[in-house]
């Protein structure tokens, strides 16, 4: 049967032109001059597509086209104009445009566009499954209920979690490159079923007759590979053995994420939406969320330290510096750091000497830049009364740092502290305070003007910014211009330049679940209007390197509609999730010679990109500049790539740095072990024996690095753990064990 093809003008000559470039596609076609002589026809055929010419005599073409959608919702459309307006485009997806094209256009556009509009058309009549847009409700709505039901702890929760467990469904099933219907239906099921299991009376009543037919037959006990893995999934959460032999296919089996890692997962999840409770003001909420992440793993000191400021209690800060003892020798001296903060900013005694022991800790692990920033902080936040060459030293080993987030998020109490530094003109520091300038000139002007910055940082700034190349906007200025003290007035030089402000830097986090920051604002989960905007603008933050053109983000990211129209809608959600309050101009988001890409001239920070480039950095030297910056790569990442997505994009890229960073803690394991730091090398070897229990060198390492530690049963045990769990241990494992037991004796 022909598709039917309706064509609307008042000008014969585009009529006919569009008559003759359609002609080639055998569909029926037909034409009318005006809006009412096309729903005229409309009454007495049904069409496939209808090319609606905006500049209609009388009812003009959007109305046009409103109406026929109207009389015929499932007929595909493109309309076509002369002029074209972001105005004009946002009237015609209002009334139901499938396509926008201004003409004059080549007639391959008009065939291509015609062409996807009937596949789209065709395929929504004629296809037996209806429930697309059931099927995603139903995923938001049960992602929602089961969220709550972790956050409120019922008892019989499934291990890990609901919300994780159906994640992990869904995980698997993209893997075995599962359709995106069977994805969904799979994740539906898995969480309806263990919502069933639950005891007592069900927290949540379910119309099974109303779920979408796919959907019943999975938890009917439909064969097949969705239902495996639905029953696997289901296995897990009840605390099973899933790896009983021949109890679920080994290509399933391989795709879940092993037990601790995949706890991980969810308590990163959790302490993620925590810290956005926690931006926005929740705080109580945000300690309940906090307190339950505690249920699960007692030894958290990240965790602990945030109730501690939540719960402004010295009494947790102690707890969480106790628990960092057992973690390693790294995470005690971050432990330490951290807690002088707290202890700072409650009053409390004792963050001088918490800066002390971190600067001493990072001394012995050869972190010179880490070292430098608890001497300082000791310094200027506790007023220690270091010697001067002491203080001088730190500030230039502050200045090589290879972490300039680690600074940045320093920089409240960084900055001024710096400005007031007698020196600071003889030092590379200047350099940092453009790099915030630039960040986030706005944040700095509103730090002076609460009163948190003293008078000698006012003054050290005001000298400064005659110095710098240009400063971003006239904020900055204009607060030390108006400054009640006549001493910075005096020191503004003359002839500074200024330049056009920027936007605060935007931050996103793609290692663990997808964070967004400007500044230090984080976007609200509920800035991302639609799932699709929030992939798509993850997608080009983390493929910065390249432009994409037009297919492939249809292909990607409107697979079920591939309509440019819808794409330009979803770019303009993306975009307006991003902008800045305040910046109406600012689009990370651009389009340039047919490709879309990301905005580098704006300022930005992407994990993803500074693991990168740490990473390459770091097999380009060796000694303590290669540890920089392999601790830097393991301090980026916060977990795996965009962990809370299963888009089939994401898993090469999770694949790469998950490989960079075991080589990462393999080369900070020997080093540290060569250059007598075995308590380090130990630290990343246990990293390394969870994540990979199957590596020999793990077990190896391990154990020379209890041996070193004079911890000698502790490595026979470990010794015998690697005999059980390696299932063909060689030559250098035997010689590893041999001289455990040579040392036992």
């Amino acid at each position: 049967m022909k598709e039917r093809i309706l064509i609307l003008s008042a000008d014969a000559n585009l009529r006919q032109w569009l008559v003759d470039i359609l002609r080639s596609a055998q569909a029926s076609l037909d034409t009318a001059a005006n809006g009412a002589a096309g729903l005229a026809l409309l009454t007495d055929k049904d069409f496939d597509l209808v090319l609606v010419d905006l500049d209609l005599p009388g009812m003009d073409g959007l109305e046009t086209l409103s109406r026929i959608k109207q009389h015929a919702p499932g007929t595909g459309s493109l309309v076509l104009a002369r002029k074209q307006s972001e105005e004009l485009l946002l009237r015609a997806m209002r009334c139901g445009a499938g396509d926008y094209l201004r003409i004059p256009c080549n007639p391959e556009e008009i065939s291509k566009a015609a062409g996807r509009q009937l596949k789209t058309s065709l395929s929504q009549r004629r296809s037996p499954d209806r429930s697309h847009g059931t099927r995603k409700t139903l995923v938001r709505a049960f992602q929602s209920i089961c969220r709550s039901l972790d956050l409120q702890n019922v008892p019989g929760l499934p291990l890990p979690g609901l919300q994780a467990l159906g994640m992990m469904a869904r995980q698997v099933a993209t893997g075995l490159n599962l359709s995106e219907t069977a994805r969904e239906e799979v994740q539906l099921a898995t969480w309806i079923q263990a919502i069933c299991e639950l005891p007592g009376e069900a927290p949540v009543l379910i119309d099974w007759e109303e779920l979408p037919a796919g959907v019943q037959s999975l938890l009917e006990g439909q064969e097949g590979s969705a239902a495996e893995i639905v029953q696997m999934a289901l296995a897990l959460g009840r605390g099973e053995d899933i790896y009983e032999p021949g109890r679920f296919p080994s290509e399933h089996l391989e795709l879940i994420p092993r037990g601790p890692q995949f706890k991980q997962v969810q308590r990163r999840a959790q302490i993620s939406r925590a810290r956005a409770l926690q931006d926005s003001g929740q705080g109580m909420e945000a300690t309940h969320l906090f307190e339950q992440v505690l249920k699960a793993d007692r030894n958290s000191p990240e965790v602990l330290l945030a109730l501690a400021r939540l719960k402004r209690s010295p009494e947790v800060v102690q707890q969480a510096l106790t628990c960092s003892q057992k973690l390693g020798a790294w995470i005690t001296a971050q432990t330490c750091f951290e807690a002088g903060l707290v202890l700072h900013e409650l009053k409390a005694p004792g963050a001088a000497n918490q800066f002390l022991r971190s600067s001493r800790l990072y001394g012995e692990l050869r972190s010179r830049h880490r070292q430098a920033l608890a001497l300082l902080a000791q310094e200027w936040i506790t007023g220690a009364g270091l010697p001067a060459e002491t203080v001088r030293s730190a500030v230039e080993d502050l200045c090589q740092c290879p972490e300039p987030e680690l600074l940045s998020a320093q920089s409240d109490w960084l900055a001024p502290a710096l400005l007031a530094y007698p020196e600071l003109e003889q030092t590379e520091a200047p350099r940092l305070i453009q790099r915030w300038l630039e960040e986030d000139s706005n944040r700095i002007a509103q730090e002076i003007r609460r009163g948190n910055w003293h008078l000698e940082a006012r003054k050290g700034l005001a000298r400064l910014l005659g110095s710098l190349p240009w400063i971003p906007g006239r904020e900055v200025l204009e607060v030390l211009e108006k400054d009640h003290s006549q001493e910075v007035q005096e020191s503004i030089p003359a002839g500074i330049h200024v330049g056009s402000a920027l936007p605060p830097i935007l931050r996103v986090h793609a290692l663990g679940p997808l964070e967004v920051y400007q500044g230090r604002r984080r976007l609200p989960n509920n800035a991302w209007r639609t799932q699709r905007a929030r992939h798509l603008v993850a997608y080009l933050a983390t493929h910065w390197q390249e432009s994409h053109s037009e297919e492939t983000l249809l292909e990607r990211f409107l697979p079920d509609s591939p309509s440019p129209v819808r794409l330009q809608q979803l770019l303009e959600v993306a975009r307006a999730s991003l902008r800045p309050p305040g910046w109406p101009e600012v689009n990370y988001l651009l389009w340039e010679a047919g490709a879309l890409r990301f905005n580098l001239q704006l300022p930005r920070w992407v994990d993803v990109e500074q693991l990168d480039q740490s990473f390459a950095r770091a097999q380009q030297c060796q000694g303590e500049p290669a540890a920089d910056q392999y601790r830097r790569v393991l301090a980026v990442a916060g977990g795996e790539f965009l962990e809370d997505f299963e888009a089939d994009w994401v898993l090469p890229g999770r694949t790469r740095l998950r490989q960079q960073l075991v080589e990462a803690r393999f080369w900070l394991a020997r080093w540290s072990l060569d250059g007598a730091r075995p308590a380090e090398a130990l630290e990343h070897a246990q990293f390394l024996l969870e994540a990979h229990p199957e590596s020999e060198e793990a077990w190896i390492l391990s154990m020379d690095s209890l041996l070193a530690l004079n911890r000698v049963e502790e490595a026979l045990r470990t010794s015998e753990r690697a005999k059980k769990l390696l299932p063909n241990p060689g030559a250098p494992l035997s010689e590893a064990h041999r001289r455990t037991v040579a040392a036992l004796h």
